[in-house]
């Protein structure tokens, strides 16, 4: 039996020296292929001199490493710096290591959608060498091309490698610049050749920059989405996140989930009007940073929607269209509209194709036929849907609203609402996982409401988040009537969770009833009215909402020249004060208001 037994030590010692060897041997394998030396071509980094990134990683937060971590998602902005240098904290290692560094292509140089260099790259902390081998076989198989002139101006690549070089003294570098021509077929190459190459033993880092060029309560709105898709590893909703690479996102969250690395860790959010301290900074960026390791991907029902007030698009804002491009209408906003899953306005009208002889010209022509070459504007622009439960719908006949439905769905958009509140009254949509129900009502469509509440009712059964849009009210009154807060309390107490108005073409007061918010009217959007500032002003509303609590984010705008554009920071600051002294709401919820943002809880009855 002893001898048995010393044998079986013996063996089971054997097997453990194997083991240990095999590791050692393939250790020394891949440290041998990593020190493959590479062409003596170099491209550069940021600065000569360490300062600026020393001084990063003094006043960044401390972060433990974890060798566990498969990604980053990082900035590129310098001002930003101290937030890279904390996300490098999180994978400071000496082992040699590959690191994918994934970034836009901002200047879309060069031929291929996907471009690579074998060059190393000269930073502050020594030569950043390249993993040639790889680059080399993602160029062999046609995943991406070998350029070099593109990274010489690329700050995405170069404001980054001297982190990774501090961080990972032995590291190498795979860059990779990605521009939004990309297809998925191209993204979905370069993730399977990655991950035929390196499997889950490399590091990729996305240098991407979030919001761009709107204030700090919009970008703040459309960082919710971005979170969200983050966390969710939301495939489809990032192409509508507002972002300096979607396709670039796209292919490093495609890479983390082919790996299992699916849980994301939000380390820090800020953006350039925070870091600079200045609020009324007019084209803030934002920065979001954070890892992906192993484990399931972190829950996140939040949703996004952006709504607007009426939108009228004839007489006098087709006539200023006239030889206008066809994005002149969004131009003073452009990207407002990018970065929420849903984006809605209230259409004053049909797309309808109408002799030009009997297009409306006079301001008191209340006809409104719309060009329906304006739905591919509106698609290109980010609207999602159009509510038609208004008291133009009917302009043209029955006909031409079923005509004017049909072209929106064609347009790939969908429409919502009935003017008789009675046929396809709501429109549900499904956000990661999620319910999403919108209900036009038309005040004067002369159905009871009862209907309306009891659609409310069975789609709060099912547990989605209902937005109803009614048209009601007085034209240019600015409070609302006793009538619109009697339906408004209904739709509440049947289970609405906000409430948007339109028809009075003013911004009408703010009310919460039982936890819940009413817009009693958003104001206008785009229309030809002229006339008054108030008919020259509109309320875009932002909602973010999970399981938890609802956030607003409210954006005033200015109607010049039947354009919309986001109101000065002082302009909004006054519209805003004005609209908390005038709402009937808490007094925190007042400040709140007048901020640009507040918040309300969930309650469950």
């Amino acid at each position: 039996m002893r001898r048995i037994a010393h044998n079986i030590v013996v063996g089971t010692l054997f097997v453990a020296a194997l083991f240990g060897a095999f590791f050692v041997w393939t250790r020394r394998i891949e440290e041998r292929e990593i020190a493959k030396v590479c062409p003596e071509s170099l491209q550069y980094s940021y600065f000569s001199t360490p300062d600026t990134f020393d001084k990063a990683y003094q006043s960044a937060e401390p972060r433990a490493s974890d060798a566990n971590i498969k990604g980053l998602i990082v900035p590129h902005h310098l001002l930003a710096a101290s937030l890279i240098a904390e996300a490098f904290e999180a994978v400071e290692t000496e082992r040699p290591k590959t690191v994918v560094l994934v970034s836009p292509n901002h200047f879309m140089a060069g031929q291929a959608p996907i471009l690579t260099t074998p060059s190393s790259w000269r930073t502050p902390y020594g030569q950043l060498e390249s993993d040639c081998d790889a680059v080399e076989r993602l160029a062999r198989v046609g995943a991406a091309a070998i350029e070099e002139e593109p990274f010489t101006r690329e700050h995405g690549i170069s404001g980054i490698v001297p982190f990774i070089k501090k961080s990972m003294p032995n590291a190498r570098i795979v860059p990779l610049i990605v521009k939004e021509t990309a297809t998925d077929a191209e993204i979905e190459r370069v993730v399977r050749e990655m991950r035929e190459i390196f499997g889950s033993r490399v590091l990729v880092v996305g240098s991407f920059d979030f919001t761009h060029e709107l204030t700090d309560t919009a970008a703040r709105f459309h960082d919710r989405k971005s979170l969200a898709v983050l966390r969710a590893l939301d495939d489809e909703g990032a192409r509508a996140v507002d972002i300096d690479s979607r396709q670039g996102l796209r292919l490093v969250m495609r890479f983390m989930d082919s790996v299992g690395a699916r849980r994301f860790s939000l380390f820090a959010q800020s953006n350039s009007a925070e870091l600079t301290e200045h609020p009324g900074q007019p084209d803030v960026t934002s920065y979001l940073v954070g890892s992906y390791k192993g484990g399931k991907k972190e829950k996140d029902a939040t949703i996004t929607l952006l709504a607007f007030g009426d939108m009228m698009l004839a007489r006098g804002v087709e006539a200023l269209l006239q030889g206008k491009e066809p994005n002149h209408l969004f131009a003073g906003m452009p990207r407002l509209f990018k970065g929420s899953d849903l984006v809605t306005a209230n259409a004053e009208g049909v797309f309808i194709d109408v002799p030009e002889e009997q297009k409306p010209r006079a301001p008191d022509d209340l006809r409104f036929p719309f060009e329906p070459w304006l739905l591919s504007t509106l698609k290109r622009a980010g609207f999602t849907h159009l509510g038609y439960a208004n008291n133009h719908a009917l302009n043209f006949g029955t006909s031409a609203l079923e005509g004017a439905r049909e072209l929106t769905r064609q347009a790939g958009l969908v429409p919502f609402g009935d003017p008789s509140n009675r046929d396809g009254v709501m429109a549900t949509t499904d956000v990661r996982g999620r319910a999403v129900v919108q209900i036009g009502y038309h005040q004067f469509g002369g159905r009871d409401m009862e209907e309306i509440a009891k659609a409310i009712v069975d789609a709060k059964r099912q547990g989605a988040f209902i937005v109803v849009y009614p048209h009601w009210g007085v034209e240019y009154e600015r409070f609302p009537t006793q009538a619109q807060k009697n339906i408004a309390h209904a739709f509440i107490d049947a289970g609405a969770d906000v409430v948007l108005g339109a028809h009075p073409h003013v911004i009408q007061p703010i009310e919460v009833y039982k936890g819940k918010a009413i817009f009693y009217s958003l104001g206008n959007f785009i229309f030809d009215q002229s006339f008054s500032a108030e008919t020259s002003q509109g309320l875009a509303v932002g909602i973010a909402a999970d399981e938890k609590e609802t956030v607003f984010h409210l954006m005033p705008i200015e109607i010049r020249a039947v354009q919309p554009s986001l109101m000065s920071f002082e302009k909004r600051g006054m519209l805003l004060r004005t609209l908390a002294e005038d709402s009937y709401v808490s007094e925190d919820v007042k400040a709140a208001i007048a901020s640009g943002i507040f918040t309300l809880k969930q309650t469950y009855e």
